[in-house]
């Protein structure tokens, strides 16, 4: 596959249909984990939807929706579960998942266009789709990541194919639904400021056309536990700022873990100190500023350079993966979910695509199967770190010693490892921003 392809040969008819099967195996499994596990689990667990539900009831019922407690998100996150929240709540959940899921395979399917739509291209996707963590739990718990991630990929699509409306109006719905894809503007500034402008006044307009249909209900108007976006040392809160709140609050060796761990993912059980409040505002304030110049000198080294150094497969189109662009994006990405003060485990399926875009790049590059074998193996492995750490990690750890600090070093590590390699994950982005020699393609 690599090495006939780095010296110009084709690749031999056998190999194609071998990776043909494994591309239909991995979709299989695909459909199993998202779409058959989930519906076996929605009358299992709980769901964070019923939060987004019962608030776009109470809209559409003329009353706030931040009546419910436990709403402590932007408006537009009910107004889009409004076509869904007519339906008695059991229906209204198979609904959403559904959508959901479209949007999940809906974005594998345009990255994979935008990635080159060859085999390599298809095969990270389908591989990091079918085998990456957090994406039955979103499903189940009916996040609205899926819907992100779509989001996503379509500001990917924009920037790629220079449709500078496409870009902004992604970038600002994202920002108005979650807030913290806001840092996509600094991936994009770099390289088109009046596209960076147009996506912050789309995001701005989103948040402001978002809130005003609250003016025509009863307060409030806003939600009644907004100093929790500040953060939580909750133990799956997977942030920088969170492993600064919890390094604030230590647990004592033996002993029950503190309290602000255990219900810190309540906000309704929970509330944030001033000085918490400060220390959490500070570290991710740090962390955005200095990610933000990474990317600013990354992508000004850029000029004059970017989508002329190689392409993926052939011309006419298709991906060039010297485009910097995309890996600003995939980097801010993984910078917002490390320094946002909220950053809980199943958002990491916003990853996805990032690597991806690695696994293009590294095995195109690649001239032996040692490298590709080696460059896989680690993506594997940050893979697994980033997407897998709430169960091989704090799940295995409460598995066996219940909330408990009994095993300190565990403990530290799989509550700290996701927001630093989301650290690493970032620096790899920024560090494949840089002009590349011309490589040839694997298809």
């Amino acid at each position: 596959m690599l090495e006939g392809a780095a010296a110009g040969s084709p690749v031999p008819s056998g190999r194609r249909l071998g990776i043909d099967i494994l591309i239909a195996g991995l979709a299989a499994v695909f459909l199993y984990r998202s779409l058959w596990l989930p519906f076996q689990a929605l009358r299992l667990f709980d769901a964070d939807f019923q939060n987004y539900y019962q608030a776009a009831a109470r809209w559409l019922a003329g009353l706030s929706p931040y009546e419910v407690g436990r709403f402590d998100y932007p408006p537009l996150t009910a107004l889009i579960v409004m076509p869904v929240a007519w339906l008695p709540y059991p229906q209204a959940r198979v609904a959403w998942l559904i959508v959901n899921w479209l949007c999940l395979a809906g974005s594998g399917v345009v990255l994979v266009r935008l990635l080159g739509g060859d085999r390599r291209a298809a095969l990270a996707v389908v591989a990091l789709w079918a085998l990456g963590g957090t994406v039955p739990e979103n499903l189940v718990l009916g996040q609205v990541n899926p819907v992100l991630l779509l989001l996503v990929v379509a500001a990917w699509w924009g920037a790629r194919r220079n449709r500078s409306g496409l870009a902004a109006m992604a970038i600002g719905f994202a920002t108005a639904l979650k807030l913290w894809p806001g840092v996509l503007l600094a991936a994009v500034a770099p390289f088109h400021r009046r596209r960076a402008v147009a996506a912050g006044g789309a995001a701005v307009a989103f948040v402001v056309l978002s809130w005003l249909p609250l003016l025509g209900v009863p307060p409030p108007h806003s939600p009644t536990t907004k100093d929790y976006w500040l953060g939580t040392p909750a133990l799956l809160n997977f942030s920088l700022p969170a492993v600064a709140l919890r390094l604030a609050d230590p647990p004592a060796a033996g002993e029950a873990l503190p309290a602000s761990w255990r219900s810190g993912n309540d906000p309704l059980a929970f509330q944030l100190s001033r000085g918490q409040g400060l220390l959490s505002a500070a570290v991710a304030g740090f962390l955005l500023v200095m990610g933000g110049a990474a990317l600013w000198l990354a992508g000004r080294q850029q000029e004059g350079t970017t989508g002329t150094t190689g392409t993926a497969g052939t011309t006419g189109g298709r991906f060039k993966v010297g485009d910097a662009q995309l890996f600003a994006l995939a980097a801010a990405v993984s910078l917002a979910l490390a320094a946002s003060p909220i950053s809980w485990y199943h958002y990491q399926l916003l990853q996805l695509p990032g690597l991806a875009l690695l696994a293009c790049r590294w095995t195109a590059r690649a001239t032996t199967w040692r490298q590709v074998l080696f460059g896989l193996l680690a993506l594997a492995a940050l893979a697994d770190g980033l997407t897998r750490t709430d169960l091989i990690g704090v799940g295995s750890y409460l598995g066996r010693y219940g909330w408990t600090a009994a095993n300190l070093p565990w403990l530290w590590l799989s509550s700290s490892l996701v927001p630093i390699l989301s650290l690493v994950h970032f620096g790899l982005q920024v560090r494949e921003m840089r002009p590349q020699r011309r490589f040839a393609a694997v298809k």
